[in-house]
Formats: structure tokens, sequence, C-alpha cells
């Protein structure tokens, strides 16, 4: 090696002792700004509110982050001004904002509404709020406002003093009384029982600009600068004894910067927010001893524009609010922190080696020791020493015009072994070159005991060296059929067995001294071993193509997998590399770094520090830090915090939302009763005390129900229809960070139950019907039998009408007489008559037989029954009595249908009664007519009338049963279309009429 590259690698070697490992560490920091979502770069304020949401007050409008995202308020409908400079909240849950302009805002479940300050000059930026004693204090560039806290009303304070340009910079409360500074004019005391403020005088200050005070402790911070210079920007520490007794401050903390806000840390650090105005200074600074350094390199801070600062406890964050880069989230809980000055390397493979670290770069080797970086060996010096080397043995020949590159670090006796596609480069500790093994394409190395190494090379056979520590290269048969090829891994099972690992996924036995390898047939339940790493002696850890890990136990020369070793699945795509150190697993994937212990599994991601694009390599343990080396740079993780923290699930801003966007807040496990009618329910909550809350993963079951519900919007569940009755919510919080699952009752809901729809109405209503049904039943049984009871009572009444007309017709009185008039006719030797009464008797018989089976028969029918029955009777008046027709010619006998005999009773009386006195010419008229709605039929006598009597009278006074029939079959026959009426019954005779609608 020549002089001058000696050289420069001591002056690399000074340079390099001067710097510690904790001055290149970085924290975790995230930014968010106008491109990722804020509402603007401009963050003048942040403030976290007592749910532990972040609210951001921009220039150009008000930005909210919370668990489940970003949310931003833009010049919402009341806003007159977009600028936002103050945000405040009181107990009740309101947000106060204030903006450039002067305006104040008030926020309030959701709503915005504007509270009138009294009128005064325009551009007026209000900087500070503050509450207290139910009052709310207003700072602004031109004074004190102060506003009642429940009637929003302004409260006129008296400005005691009448100084002008009382721009207020910020309060502060020291024994429960309220002060406020001001860039000019110093301190004042705000008298609330008298509603006034004055000025505090203090010589100190006098002409010195005052831009920040905090009570802190006992004493004060004050952040002082002066525009003529002469007085340094710094921050003073004044006692609160001294600040009553004007006494000077007594401790001075320099900085190069004006300071806006100052903020300490649970564990007491001091940060300052820092802003040059007219000069470029500033940035984010941090108390270290008597000065202010700055540290925007340590948190990866671009700008120089700091404004506010908020650090939240709860998560241990520091909020850095910045003028043109928008809000910066710094992660002080300093599990995962970066190396800095590697930030830019892509670092290949680690290795600890007597707590000495060597990183294997894309570029160099380096040595890191007691947290200095001790040298760094580029590939060039490398490649000289192998060019130039004598002691090198080649056994494939090195392909120097390849481009030369670097894959892993082997510990080795006292060397550090470095692996490449030139072969193996022999190192000492302190990373001078000694030799090498020389071959063609990548190679892998293993160290065995007493010192053997084997060496395996992409797309050839494996190779032994024995005793590399005495530098004896004795190349190992590579032409035997054993021989595997390929091999990607090389695990030690105990002191004398090696398990390889090929790249065609076959396992492969290797016995040291025995110079033999046997194959392993693969268990069928594990989908090829992509990784295997050594557990203990004879057990091993697979990780397959699944992305599932196995334990292989090797007992009696076989390989017996434990397919319920660690079941619980990555829920990955893709591995990197599996490592096991000190009862600790290892796995790095494209979610992250998963770092298992016992039964629990913690995952370390982009929200815990890690770059999301950047791919694993490997890790290395050193007592409780573990180095992660990463393509993007490297890393430590302290799992003693990672272990130790406990992560807050406390849900916030638990809401119930329901149709018609009613909201209602609830605590959890809450009880509500809901109506009836409500078909959809949302219910929003948020979780803002976790550090890492997008490492929260969430479900929800309802009731018992052993179906788990994915929750696919963060902080949302939506119900639709929900079953009447019950229904208990319960989350389940998966932290992927700490590999823990708790179940939370959100909310019990109880929808009503329509009355229709309950139990009770159910059964009353099948109760109902099912009486309905037998009423009804029995109902219709009873109609049944009571229709078939009038049927049978009508038929009776049909037949006994019948029979009682049959008697009627056949009285044996009539018959006797009829017969008895024939016979003397016969006596008399009338023979002639006798016949024509005979044919009148048997067709009045027959017409008698042949009606009494039919309901209705035809008018001509019924005329002759009536003109054999009126012959007959007349033998008995020998033929005095006279019978005229007169029938409607438009009247056709044959279609008109009426009762058989129905006027007989009528005729019979006039025969029986009306001529008895055989007064006059006796005779009988029946009329038929036709009139536009009935037929009339009138039988007309002029026999001797029936003395006044009506046709009522007749019919119940009379024992007559003639009549009787003629009603009762009109009524059978033609119910409600009949009439049957006695219209002359004088001395003169007597004339019914019966009429019959069509």
């Amino acid at each position: 090696m020549n002089f001058s590259r000696g050289l420069n690698s001591i002056l690399l070697l000074l340079f390099c002792l001067s710097l510690s490992l904790n001055t290149i560490r970085a924290h975790h920091t995230v930014n968010y700004n106008a491109i990722n979502g804020i509402a603007g770069n401009a963050v003048r304020k942040v403030f976290i509110d007592s749910s532990d949401r972040v609210w951001l007050g921009t220039e150009n409008g008000l930005s909210l982050i919370t668990s489940n995202g970003l949310q931003n308020f833009i010049y919402p409908r009341e806003w007159a001004n977009n600028q936002i400079w103050e945000i405040m909240e009181t107990p009740d849950s309101c947000l106060w904002i204030g903006t450039f302009k002067g305006d104040l805002y008030l926020l309030k479940n959701g709503y915005f509404s504007s509270i009138e300050l009294p009128a005064s000059q325009d551009n007026r930026p209000l900087r500070r709020l503050y509450f207290k004693d139910g009052q709310i204090f207003v700072g602004t560039d031109n004074g004190l406002f102060v506003v009642d806290y429940k009637s929003r009303q302004f409260i006129p304070y008296l400005n005691i003093d009448q100084l002008a340009n009382l721009q207020v910079m910020s309060f502060f409360v020291i024994r429960d009384k309220l002060y406020f500074n001001t860039s000019q004019h110093g301190f004042f005391y705000v008298d609330t029982r008298n509603q006034n403020y004055k000025r505090l005088k203090y010589d100190y200050f006098d002409g010195q600009g005052v831009f920040y005070t905090q009570a802190f402790g006992d004493s004060l911070l004050i952040s002082r600068g002066n525009s003529n210079q002469n007085v340094p920007y710094n921050i003073l520490s004044l006692p609160f004894e001294n600040f009553f007794t004007r006494q000077t401050p007594i401790d001075s903390f320099e900085m190069n910067s004006l300071a806006w806000k100052l903020e300490t840390t649970a564990k007491g650090d001091l940060y300052a927010a820092c802003w040059g105005v007219n000069d470029k200074t500033g940035g984010l600074y941090r108390k270290n001893s008597t000065v202010m350094q700055k540290v925007n390199d340590e948190f990866e801070i671009e700008s120089n524009r700091i404004w506010d600062l908020n650090y939240d406890a709860a998560s241990n964050k520091l909020y850095v609010a910045s003028l043109d880069k928008g809000l910066y989230i710094i992660d002080l809980n300093s599990i995962v922190n970066k190396l800095s000055l590697l930030n830019k390397l892509d670092i290949l493979d680690i290795k600890i080696m007597d707590e000495d670290i060597y990183i294997l770069s894309d570029s160099e080797i380096i040595k890191l020791k007691d947290g200095r970086i001790i040298k760094k060996l580029s590939y060039a010096d490398i490649d000289f020493f192998m060019k130039h080397s004598k002691t090198g043995i080649d056994y494939g020949g090195v392909n120097f015009n390849m481009a030369f590159t670097l894959r892993e670090i082997i510990e080795m006796d006292e060397q550090v072994g470095i692996t490449s596609n030139r072969g193996l480069i022999l190192l000492d500790r302190d990373l001078n070159p000694r030799d090498y093994i020389g071959g063609n394409g990548q190679i892998r190395a293993s160290l065995l005991n007493n010192n053997d190494l084997i060496i395996t090379t992409d797309y050839s056979m494996v190779r032994l060296f024995e005793d590399m520590g005495k530098g004896l290269h004795i190349d190992f048969p590579t032409q035997k059929a054993s021989n595997p090829a390929n091999v990607r891994q090389i695990c030690p099972l105990n002191d004398s067995l090696y398990l390889l690992n090929s790249a065609d996924f076959q396992l492969y036995l290797y016995k040291q001294n025995e110079a033999r390898f046997s194959k392993l047939d693969n268990p069928e339940n594990l989908k090829f071993p992509c990784f295997i790493e050594q557990l203990s002696n004879d057990s091993i850890l697979f990780l397959d193509k699944s992305n599932q890990l196995y334990l292989g136990v090797f007992r009696q020369g076989k390989l017996i997998i434990d397919q319920n070793y660690k079941t619980e699945a990555l829920e990955v795509s893709e591995c990197y590399f599996l490592k096991h150190q000190d009862n600790w697993t290892f796995i790095g994937s494209n979610k992250g770094l998963h770092i298992m212990k016992n039964d629990t599994v913690y995952l370390i991601n982009k929200h815990m520090g890690l770059p999301g694009d950047a791919l694993s390599r490997t890790v290395q343990l050193l007592n409780d830090t573990l180095f992660l080396a990463t393509s993007k740079g490297l890393y430590t993780i302290d799992l003693h915090k990672l272990t130790s923290i406990k992560l807050n699930k406390q849900t916030d801003n638990l809401q119930l939302i329901t149709a018609g966007g009613n909201i209602q807040s609830f605590s959890p496990g809450q009880k509500i009763r809901l109506s009836s009618e409500t078909k959809e329910i949302i219910l929003n909550w948020e979780i803002n005390k976790h550090p890492y809350p997008q490492n929260l993963v969430f479900r929800y079951r309802i009731n018992n129900n052993p179906v788990w519900h994915q929750v696919v919007t963060p902080g949302k569940i939506e119900l639709f229809k929900p079953d009447y009755g019950e229904n208990s919510i319960y989350l389940e919080v998966r932290d992927v960070s700490l590999g823990t699952k708790d179940i939370i009752e959100l909310l019990s809901i109880k929808i009503v139950r329509p009355f229709y729809k309950s139990p009770v109405f159910m059964f009353l209503l099948i109760l109902l019907l099912f009486g309905t049904g037998l009423h009804l039943y029995f109902k219709t049984k009873i109609t049944i039998l009571h229709q078939k009871e009038q049927k049978a009572q009508q038929e009776s009444s049909r037949v006994k009408q019948k029979l009682e007309l049959l008697q009627f017709l056949l009285k044996p009185h009539f018959i006797f007489n009829a017969l008895t008039s024939i016979q003397n006719l016969i006596i008399e030797q009338k023979t002639n008559q006798s016949l024509t009464y005979t044919n009148y008797f048997s067709k009045y018989l027959r017409g008698i037989m042949d009606s009494s089976g039919e309901e209705l028969i035809s008018l001509k029918d019924e005329l002759k029954n009536i003109e054999s029955y009126v012959n007959l009777e007349k033998l008995r008046f020998n033929e005095q009595i006279g019978l005229k027709f007169s029938i409607d010619k438009s009247l056709d006998t044959e279609q008109i249908y009426t009762v058989p005999f129905l006027f007989q009773p009528i005729l019979e009386n006039c025969f029986k009664h009306a001529f008895k006195d055989k007064a006059g010419k006796p005779e009988i008229r029946i009329e038929i007519k036709d009139s536009s709605k009935s037929i009339l039929f009138t039988i007309a006598d002029n026999g001797c009338g029936i003395k006044g009597l009506s046709k009522k009278d007749l019919l119940e006074k009379t024992s007559s049963k003639g009549l009787k029939i003629v009603e009762s079959q009109l009524n059978k026959y033609y119910p409600g279309r009949y009439s049957f009426e006695l219209l002359n019954h004088t001395k003169q005779g007597c004339c019914w009429q019966v009429g019959i609608d069509k």
C-alpha cells in the first residue's frame, strides 16, 4: 500500500475518532405538510386537546389530526378569516380559535360560531388565549381583551398605564395570579378582581424585547432579544422571588436566534422554537449545559422558521410547527433510532465481535468501537489488496474485470471474513487485509468447529477448507455424487452435525470430519424451507415459503417438524431474513421487523421509525440494543424500552350517529335505548393516547357471536338493520406494536321492539287468530247446521204447503159434491152433461197431479186449471154463475209462469160466500193485465160482498185457510216482489188483485 493511501487512512481515522455514536443518532420524525394532507405549510399553532386530538392553526385554515386520520377546516361558512394563530380549550370541551385579523371563533360539537370583540384597528393579530377564573383572556397586538366564559360577552378591562402598541406575547401564572409579557413594554399584572391591568416596572428588562415567558418549577423561563444586537438572544431563568423583587435572572442560556415558544419534556429537556425574523437563523433548539444547541439534524428538521412547540406527555412526542415546512412530530420514546452518518448507505450486513461493531455497506466496511467510528475500508482498498496479494489462493479463477460486490461478514477467530463475488477476503480485527480465497461467482461461507470453513458458490458445489486459523487451505473433493449444489445456508445442529439448505429446496446433512453429505427427506408439511436458524443443540427454526414458522428437531437421524410452533401467521407477503439470538427471534419482512420472545410478537414498522421503503437485511444484538441493517441505513432498537412500554388504548370521542345525523356522545359500555324505527347506526371512536395508533387493527362483533367483522374505516362501525333487543358491540383492538389484543365493550344498544312484534303481542295475536278461526269454524258449522235446519224447515213448510194445497184442492167435501152432482146428472139421464162434467172433473184431477210436483207452471196451464175448477163449481149452481176472462193480447201465456192453483182459494170463496143469497145474475170476472213493472191478476165478483172486512181481518179472524195459502205461496215464490190486495169489499161484491213484479 503506497504512502499517500496510508496517510489518507490515518487522517480518516483521526476524523472518525472525534465522532461519538451518540452525536450521530437521529430520532424518528414525521412531517405533515400541505402535500400530504394538512391545510397549509405555515403552521402557527399546535394544540392538543383533552382528548389528545392534535389541532393545527395554519395560514390556510384549521387541521385536525386524530388516530383515524386528517381533517381540514378551510373557510367554514362562519369564518371571515382563514389565518389561524391561536387555539385554546375551555372546560366545556369548546375550542376557542383566534385569527390574524383578530376574529374569535368557537367550535362546539362540530359547529362553528363567532364572538364579537370591540371594534379596533385593522390588522390586529390575535396572538394568545388564556382561560382563568371563568374568563377568556385574549392577547392581541393592540392590548388585552376579556370575554366572559359563560355569557360570551365582552368585559371592559381598564388599561391603567394607557400604553399603546401592547403586543401581548404570552400569559403565565405565578401563585394563582395572572401576568402577561409584551414585546416592547415588559411584564403586566392582570387584576381580575378589579378588572384592570398595569405594567410592572422592571429596570433589568427596559429596552429589551421579551418574546415568551413560561413558568417552570419555581422559576420563569424568559425568551429575550434585542433589536440593536447589543444583548444576544438567550433564555433566562428567573426565580419567582427575583421576579417579585425585580432582581436579575440567575442563569442565561445563550443561543443565536429568537425563541417564540418553549417546552419542557418529561425527561427535563428544554426545547425552543426559534425564528430570526429578519435573518436566516432559527430552527429547533435544545438546552445543553449553558447553551441552547440547534438539533435540526438530529431530528431531521429542514426548516429554520420554527414558530410553535407542544409536548404531549401521554405519547412522549414533541410537535414542532414551522412557517414553511408544515408540522414535524418527533418521537422521543427512543425505541427506534437512526444513525444519521450512515443515512445514505445501503447496509448489507452487520456483525458484533467483542462489542466491536463491523458494518458492511455497498461501498465500504466500517468499524465502530466504544461508540466511535474507528476505521473505514473502501472497496477500492480491498480490490487493490487482492490484485497485489501473494498469499491468496485462487480456486475458481478470479475475474478482476467484473464489478466488485460484497455480500456478508463472517465472524472468525481473531479475523473478519468478507464474502464477495471474487471469493472470501480475510481481515484482521482492525480491518487490515490479510488473506483471501479467490473464486468466480458470489460465495457464502460458514465457519465450523476446529476452524474449518465451508464455502459455497452460487450454481456450484461445496468446498471445505480445514483449519483456516493456521493458514491451511485444503480443498474438499468436489466430485462426490452426494455433494449438494447451490447451497444458500449452513446451520449447525450440534458440535459435529450441520444442516445445509440448497436453492432447490433440498436439505442435506453434513457430519464434520467424515467428508460426506446425506440428503434428507423434506417433511410433507414444510412448504420449502427458505430460512433456517439454530435454536439450540438439535433444534432448528424454519421459515418456509408460506412465511410460517416451524420448529424442527433432529433425532436419530430424522428431522421432525412441529407444525404447531408459532401457528399465528405473520400476515406478510415476503420475508427477507430469519435470525435467532439470546432467546429472541427476528424476522425481516415487507411489513417491518418482527421481534418474538416467548408468546409475544412485536412489530417495528414505519410508524415507529423504520422507513416504509427500506429493505431489512439482518440484525445483531448487543446487550439490549438491536442493530438493524437496512437499505436505508443502520437503525438501533432499544429492546428494553420496547418490552417495558405500556401503550394506552383508551377510547375517546365516542359518538353514536343515527338517521338524520343525530349525534349522541356515550361512554364505554353505556346502555342506550333506540326506537324501533332505527334502520342504521354509526359508531365513531378515537384512540389518541396511543403513540402509534396506526399500528392498531380493529374488529368488532355483536353480542357473543363468534364471528368477528373487520373494521374497514378506522374509528367507524356501520350497522344496518340492527336486530331488536339488546345489541352489545364489542371492539377488539390488536396492537401489532406489542402483539397484544384487548376487547372493549363499546356500547350496548337496545332497539325497542314494536308492540306488534313483541312475543306477548304475537302470542295474543296467534291466540286471537286461533280463537277467531275457532269461532268462525263453529259459526260456519252452526250456520251450515242452521241452514240445513232452515232448509229442512223450508222443505217441511213447502211439503206442508203442498200438502195443505192438495188437501185444499182435494177436499173430500168438494170431491163428494162433484161426484154427487155427476151422479145426479146420470140419474136424471142427462148423459151429455154428465159426460161433460166427468171430463171437467178428470181434467181437474189430472191438473192437480201434473202440477203437484212443479214449483211453477205456465199461465196457459193455470188458466186451464181455473176453467176446469170453475166449470165443476158451476155444476153446483146449475150454471147460474157466469165466468168472464179478460187477458191482454200482449201477454204470452206460455212464457209467463205462476204458482199452480194460486188463485183457486179466491175463486172458491167467490162460489162459497159471494153467491149464497142467489140475488141477481152472479158473475165472476178474471182479468190479467200487463203494466210497465208488473203483471196484475184481478178476480172480481158481483156477489154479496164481505161486509166491510179488510184483508187483514180476513187473514186473522176467519178460519178459512184459502187466503193464507195464497199469501204463503206468494211470499215463498215472490218474496218482496208481489202485492195482494182487497180492492173492493162493499155489499155489491169484492175484488181481489194480485200483482207480480216482472
